[in-house]
């Protein structure tokens, strides 16, 4: 099994500077990937790990692990990897697609080349700032032109009412894939200021921990998991009705704004990302948990950001009929569809404030 030792980029930590930020919805690309022989994606380098983040135009700023994942938290956004897929999760303007080519080929070279892709699954939400992306995501029918030269058979769908979102599949469920895989996101906008308030920091680039061990950046993240209550969202109970709360937390405090977060107990992973800038603020929480009662979840989700308005995708190929997932009666749903995507289905649901 490769190295579980945990990594801190203390040098970006400290001198990290969000001022000039402004992109908070992510681009998300998670492929499965198969082969006839045993594998572990977990064994790329962490140099080659870095070269692909490169393209991406983000960095490592730390690393957690335990024996199902390796959880990378980026200067913009997160990184997941397991034995046979991985979750790239970029905001701001990033080109998550420009990796591809060397992604594959490091697979291929330091993996083994019999290797091959087995369903991918990529999605945004409609940008804040479309003409400031750069060329590889300048469009969604550009987006999609790129995705269908690296897969076969790929379909595009576009769902919403007043704000897309955006998803292309591609590829086949694996026969040895989960009977329960699903992928929970919340993702919210227009949080208020009293909620905004509580992700701006005071320290300055720079900044130096007393302990060199440390970083405030680090430090100041796991404070705003606990003052928040967001480390509260990760208390819940499964299907077996077993209360899961093992979990490993990497929090990271922007400056002069902003909050990303990586957790994980067993094979689940959980990931937070605020922007809360007046005019754009922006939050999302993503989650492969199986939980027994997600309605819970999204309602402490929402209590801590209170947006002015948020949408929920559920994809799942667990057989569901029908997704409840609001508790606050706060908000009424504004848009809602079902699909049939990739032998998965797809849950989206649009609130507004009453």
């Amino acid at each position: 099994m490769p190295p579980t030792q945990a990594i801190f980029n203390h040098e970006l930590s400290t001198s990290l500077d969000s001022t000039h930020a402004f992109e908070g919805p992510e681009k998300l690309l998670e492929i499965w990937f198969t082969s006839p022989l045993k594998f572990d994606l977990r064994s790329i380098k962490y140099d080659s790990i870095v070269k692909i983040l490169n393209l991406v135009h983000c960095e490592v700023l730390s690393k957690i692990s335990n024996d199902q994942m390796d959880a990378y938290l980026l200067s913009e956004s997160s990184l997941f990897i397991f034995q046979n897929k991985l979750i790239l999760k970029t905001c701001g303007r990033t080109t998550l697609l420009s990796c591809l080519n060397l992604l594959f080929d490091t697979i291929a070279r330091e993996i083994n080349d019999s290797v091959s892709v087995q369903q991918v699954f990529y999605s945004r939400r409609s940008f804040f700032f479309p003409d400031q992306q750069l060329h590889v995501h300048s469009n969604w029918d550009s987006e999609v032109k790129i995705l269908d030269s690296y897969f076969e058979n790929g379909k595009s769908y576009i769902v919403g009412h007043n704000t897309n979102w955006h998803l292309y599949v591609a590829g086949e469920p694996a026969k040895n894939q989960p009977q329960d895989d699903s992928t929970l996101e919340i993702i919210m906008t227009k949080l208020s200021l009293a909620s905004s308030k509580k992700f701006y920091s005071t320290r300055h680039p720079g900044d130096l921990a007393n302990d060199e061990s440390h970083d405030l950046g680090h430090d100041s993240g796991q404070e705003v998991l606990n003052k928040t209550g967001l480390n509260s969202l990760f208390k819940y109970k499964t299907e077996m009705s077993k209360t899961v709360d093992n979990e490993v937390h990497d929090g990271f405090a922007f400056t002069p704004c902003g909050f990303s977060s990586n957790s994980m107990n067993d094979n689940n992973y959980y990931t937070i990302h605020v922007t809360p800038e007046p005019g754009w603020s922006y939050a999302s929480f993503e989650t492969n948990m199986v939980a027994k009662d997600y309605k819970q979840i999204i309602d402490k989700c929402i209590n801590v950001f209170q947006p002015g308005q948020f949408m929920v995708t559920f994809l799942t190929n667990s057989d569901v009929d029908q997704f409840e997932c609001c508790l606050n009666d706060e908000y009424r749903i504004h848009h809602k569809e079902e699909l049939d995507v990739g032998g998965y289905k797809l849950f989206f649901v649009e609130f507004v404030l009453n």
